[in-house]
């Protein structure tokens, strides 16, 4: 009887630990990332729609949280979520801790220096940001924020406004979010300086790593069916 209860142990042990972990994620960025995600299960987002369809093909539970943005970095280091999504662009020398992997790129994603159309003052090279204040994200990450002074402010949303109140007289903002929130603000921006170009990909945590190849074929698949270029041009219409 005692064999037959160790044996019975031994087996359900083994399964437990060989059960796959659900992902914990977070792809609200600072809560007004749009047009990549929104907090609203008939229009998600960009990555709101496709990350789902990433996990689903790959046969990986997920849980989607949402954090401020800035806990997000604390988050990912301390692995009270497991992935999320960044550009290698956003880093200096497009480097990042080794203790995660990336995936294959998922979307292309841009970053201008901001300001208003009335501002006849550009930024047009990267050195004429030294020492000036920049409107930026709390807990985003930017490449040179080494080189200007952070001015944190904490959605894209808020830059545009204390753009418009003149608060601030430059912001670094994603492009599509710049014109989404200038669109629904009635703001007048333009867009000078390009600030990072890159892709996001998942950042994944290390202990993970043996998902990565599902994930990367599950992001193949979708770039090969036309599936992430149909997902950004739906909302791309909404700017």
């Amino acid at each position: 009887m005692k064999w037959q209860l160790l044996c019975l142990l031994m087996f359900f042990n083994f399964n437990v630990s060989g059960t796959e972990p659900i992902l914990k994620f977070d792809l609200s960025g600072s809560n007004n990332w749009s047009p990549y995600y929104f907090d609203d299960k008939d229009r998600p987002g960009i990555l709101g729609e496709l990350v789902p369809e990433v996990l689903a093909l790959a046969d990986i539970k997920g849980q989607h949280i949402t954090l401020p943005a800035a806990r997000l970095v604390a988050a990912i280091e301390k692995g009270d979520i497991d992935f999320d999504l960044i550009s290698p662009a956003w880093f200096a020398n497009q480097e990042f801790a080794p203790k995660f992997v990336l995936s294959e790129p998922l979307v292309p994603i841009k970053e201008y220096v901001v300001q208003l159309s009335a501002n006849n003052i550009p930024i047009t090279k990267e050195q004429e940001l030294h020492n000036k204040p920049i409107g930026t994200v709390r807990g985003y990450y930017y490449h040179n924020d080494d080189v200007f002074i952070r001015q944190d402010f904490s959605s894209e949303k808020e830059l545009i406004k204390a753009l418009a109140s003149k608060r601030i007289d430059y912001a670094i903002i994603g492009d599509l979010p710049a014109k989404y929130w200038s669109s629904r603000l009635d703001v007048k921006v333009k867009l000078t300086l390009l600030h990072s170009d890159g892709f996001l990909h998942i950042r994944l945590r290390n202990e993970h790593a043996l998902l990565l190849n599902r994930l990367n074929s599950a992001i193949y698949q979708l770039h090969e069916t036309g599936k992430v270029r149909a997902v950004i041009n739906k909302y791309l219409e909404l700017l």
